[in-house]
């Protein structure tokens, strides 16, 4: 009857527990417990602060990166084929723009000084081109014409034109049979002027 009794009131009883308080030494070891494992963990952090434990990769970590090593070089070698030759527009910024102002400015102190030790002085250019002998030969024919014209101003402006076709064609071809021939389709009158003003044309030409 007591069994019976004893396993009834077992099958009532499970689940359920009783609380019961623990007693103060063990409250103190428990604490003292956790406390050691917390300096044990602390001293094992510090030895191995700054240390790594190498780790082997599986092959099939190993294969995907590789795999997407490779298809991030191939959108690369893409995008750099589509952009080639394209200009990306890249705003200044704000030390970029204070260097160039910089420069900017040394550049203008620099003129500014030059020109300063400069002034009042000229420069002598020794070398020249085709296109400044050029201006100087026409600027010497056009010295010439306007001769030409001061002397014949009171003259017929056929006479003006003849002598000017003249001289033109003596002083800048030299085509001495050309003057020759239109010397002699030339009227007595205007003989005389060609020959009056031509040793005069040809001191100012030269």
């Amino acid at each position: 009857m007591s069994l019976v009794n004893y396993h009834s009131d077992f099958e009532k009883q499970k689940g359920s527990y009783t609380a019961v308080a623990e007693p103060m030494d063990v409250k103190r070891h428990l604490e003292n417990t956790k406390n050691i494992s917390l300096v044990n963990y602390h001293s094992d952090f510090e030895k191995q602060k700054g240390c790594y434990t190498m780790v082997a990769e599986p092959m099939d970590i190993k294969q995907h990166l590789e795999n997407t090593k490779n298809i991030s070089l191939i959108q690369y070698h893409s995008d750099f084929e589509k952009q080639k030759g394209n200009v990306t527009p890249v705003a200044d910024t704000l030390e970029m723009k204070r260097h160039t102002e910089n420069a900017k400015n040394i550049s203008l102190m620099h003129y500014r000084s030059d020109f300063t030790k400069l002034k009042g002085t000229a420069t002598q250019v020794t070398v020249e081109s085709l296109e400044m002998k050029r201006h100087a030969e026409n600027a010497k024919n056009l010295s010439a014409h306007l001769m030409i014209g001061i002397i014949c101003e009171n003259r017929q402006t056929l006479t003006y034109l003849i002598v000017l076709k003249v001289i033109t064609c003596w002083s800048q071809f030299n085509e001495v049979h050309t003057v020759i021939r239109m010397f002699k389709d030339l009227s007595p009158v205007d003989k005389l002027t060609v020959l009056e003003y031509l040793p005069t044309i040809l001191n100012a030409d030269t």
